[in-house]
């Protein structure tokens, strides 16, 4: 499967930074693109498990494309460098990480999103001891879109 970047719309992304109170997050607002909405209902709230800063939080992500979308992994970075996540779900753990909306069929996979339909990406970020909370939360999303006329890779 051959992976592009969607060059004709602006991508998706949803960058969560850090609020006016210290320790707090706030949501900047990127403007999606055609196919995959995605949205904070509440921002991360760092709790302390154990001497462990934990944030937990969700993605609301619904397709707004004609297509069927299929997730093939999420990755969290404290910053705009992908290269070092904090975290990556794909496969077996991207599946245990989402839940999807509304009625679906006995065994259906929980990373397909139909046309107007939604998913819930359950996020829980547990931090290395002692690290300091990331000022920023940048989230790489991975999806292909299938429709009649074929498929699309997408990631971003």
């Amino acid at each position: 499967m051959r992976t592009r970047m969607l060059s004709l719309a602006i991508p998706v992304a949803v960058v969560m930074t850090r609020g006016g109170a210290p320790g707090t997050l706030a949501q900047r607002a990127i403007q999606p693109n055609a196919a995959l909405d995605i949205h904070v209902p509440v921002l991360p709230t760092p709790v302390r498990i154990d001497g462990r800063v934990h944030l937990v939080y969700e993605l609301h992500l619904t397709n707004f494309s004609s297509a069927d979308l299929s997730l093939s992994r999420i990755s969290l970075a404290a910053g705009p460098d992908a290269s070092k996540p904090l975290a990556s779900f794909q496969d077996g753990a991207l599946r245990d990480s989402l839940a999807r909306v509304g009625p679906r069929g006995e065994g259906a996979d929980s990373r397909s999103i139909g046309s107007g339909s939604r998913a819930v990406f359950f996020a829980w970020l547990a931090l290395e001891e002692r690290a300091p909370i990331p000022p920023a939360i940048h989230h790489n999303i991975s999806y292909s879109l299938t429709g009649p006329s074929g498929s699309l890779s997408v990631a971003v």
